[in-house]
């Protein structure tokens, strides 16, 4: 089933459960199944909790996106459209308790309960992460810190930002160009590696070859199973 997707919308994301046993991997969109029709029509995306050890499919959990005129930024620049929405990076708590997945046209990081099978639920806002509407700040990659805090790369802006449960913005990087996933890492755990590009668009993107990983220590540690 997961070969019936739209070209590049497979795995977006992945995170490892506490005890290393169990993988969850989100797709970015909704698949093709039982045909392209599905696809197009569908707001629900899967996330499947995998066995890490065979990759055997243990349980599956479907994800809702709101809906594309809800995203009134996006929709003041033109039609958006519901192949436009995305999820974009997943990230569980050190304890096990809590997966966060980062939507990006919508500009939020949602959380969910996890409980002692495995199965996710519970769905609430973590943080919505937009700064205003003429200053965009979306979650595109994210990485968990050791206070509980998520770094978000924005891929609208040359920056990456600290942001608290609730919204708070407690720090920001300012990168060389658009950011578009990070991870905290190093000997301490305590640099920030950021992935930056002038472009998402895929052909000006291999064209340019600008593409490059940007670094900047920070004062909290990573936590968390990437």
């Amino acid at each position: 089933i997961a070969a019936a997707r739209k070209l590049n919308r497979g795995f977006e994301a992945v995170a490892a459960s506490a005890d290393g046993s169990s993988l969850y991997v989100a797709f970015q969109s909704p698949l093709a199944h039982p045909d392209r029709e599905a696809h197009e029509r569908s707001r629900h995306v899967r996330i499947w909790q995998l066995d890490a050890d065979n990759g055997a499919l243990l349980a599956e959990y479907i994800y809702p996106l709101d809906d594309p005129d809800s995203f009134l930024r996006d929709a003041d620049a033109g039609k958006v459209g519901r192949d436009d929405i995305k999820i974009s990076e997943i990230q569980l708590t050190p304890d096990g308790n809590m997966l966060i997945v980062g939507e990006t046209l919508g500009a939020s990081l949602t959380a969910f309960a996890i409980g002692a099978d495995g199965s996710l639920s519970g769905r609430r806002l973590w943080a919505p992460t937009m700064a205003s509407p003429d200053q965009p700040r979306i979650p595109d990659g994210i990485c968990l810190d050791a206070e509980g805090a998520v770094w978000i790369a924005n891929p609208a802006a040359a920056e990456c930002v600290r942001i608290a449960e609730g919204g708070a913005v407690l720090d920001a990087v300012e990168t060389g160009q658009n950011s578009f996933a990070c991870m905290l890492g190093g000997a301490d755990g305590r640099t920030l590696f950021i992935m930056t590009a002038p472009t998402s668009d895929e052909e000006t993107a291999r064209a340019a070859k600008l593409g490059r990983i940007e670094m900047a220590r920070v004062a909290v540690g990573r936590a968390g199973l990437p």
